[in-house]
């Protein structure tokens, strides 16, 4: 895979996985960001802030993962 492509797919995952956080509550879901630091909170005693980065950071990152998997 070249730099170009890469990047392109790097891009994509990214604004894709925002997209998808975003879209979630105009189909009456809450946010599976908001679900997983919930989670964080209770199992791992994560402040709030902590377990919102994280969830972000990992919903992200396995977004760019499939968007460079799939490319």
């Amino acid at each position: 895979m070249d730099l170009k492509k890469l990047k392109t797919a790097v891009l994509v995952g990214l604004v894709a996985s925002i997209a998808f956080i975003l879209l979630q509550p105009l189909f009456g879901m809450s946010t599976l960001t908001s679900r997983h630091a919930s989670a964080y909170i209770d199992s791992g005693n994560y402040s709030e802030l902590t377990a919102a980065i994280l969830a972000w950071a990992v919903h992200i990152s396995v977004s760019v993962f499939y968007a460079v998997l799939a490319s």
